[in-house]
């Protein structure tokens, strides 16, 4: 079982849709059984995905006070499962106890799943807090969406220091990819951002970029990703080209 933490600081990156479009391309291939960990306390992923919001039980999971498995929901997307969000857990930051060891609890809560998924997602929120930091020592690799605009790099340099600090106690995490979304390759603005990336994250950027579309913004209202509610969509044929990239990379790296 390989644990991705999809993870970006900056709002409107695409965090949640790339969490909930390649979660359902890969488990639409039929290759492996898919988890999504919402540790969002907005919940977007599970709302997306057509999941039930839990309560307080989700922020006693994440402190490993409460076995996973049974908070576990079906979803609407084929081969993929849910551990919802809680509003519970914007309280994370307040009752952090560093004593408890409470990143290193729920890394090895995700280890009981072992068997179960091949490949766990975690939707993070958008701010480097408690839950970011708790998925990113529980994670073995990192997918960072950047939204293809004019404030892409901001914030991008910090959270790659973020993770060179996180290696300090999970030696082993890795930057999976940099997947470039909301692309609108009429901009020069977008053809800008891209060839930066290129430039300074030669290895790590991924071939692959997902083009902005109504029809993703329209998924959510369905509650299925975009590859059920619009299949021959742009944005579809990206998220499973994307997914393909991945999966290689996956390969090379576990």
């Amino acid at each position: 079982m390989h644990t991705v933490a999809v993870l970006n600081q900056k709002g409107g990156s695409g965090k949640t849709a790339t969490s909930v479009n390649i979660a359902a391309a890969i488990g639409r291939a039929g290759r492996q059984r898919v988890l999504v960990i919402d540790l969002d306390p907005q919940g977007s992923a599970t709302g997306w995905l057509g999941g039930s919001m839990l309560g307080e039980e989700s922020l006693e999971a994440v402190k490993g006070r409460t076995p996973l498995a049974p908070l576990i929901q079906p979803t609407s997307a084929k081969g993929v499962h849910l551990l919802a969000a809680s509003e519970f857990l914007m309280l994370a930051d307040r009752q952090y106890n560093p004593k408890t060891n409470q990143e290193q609890a729920f890394r090895t809560s995700l280890r009981a799943l072992q068997g179960l998924f091949d490949l766990v997602l975690i939707d993070c929120p958008p701010t480097l807090n408690v839950l970011a930091l708790t998925a990113l020592i529980a994670a073995d690799s990192v997918l960072i969406p950047v939204e293809a605009s004019s404030m892409a790099m901001r914030g991008l340099s910090s959270l790659m220091d973020t993770i060179g600090d996180v290696r300090d106690v999970n030696p082993g995490l890795k930057v999976l990819g940099i997947l470039p979304c909301r692309i609108d390759a009429r901009t020069s603005i977008t053809r800008d951002v891209i060839q930066t990336l290129r430039e300074h994250f030669p290895r790590e950027l991924l071939k692959t970029g997902i083009r902005e579309t109504v029809r993703m913004k329209e998924a959510p209202l369905y509650k299925q990703s975009i590859l059920d509610s619009a299949p021959t969509s742009t944005a579809a044929e990206d998220y499973r080209e994307a997914a393909k990239e991945i999966t290689k990379r996956l390969r090379r790296i576990t």
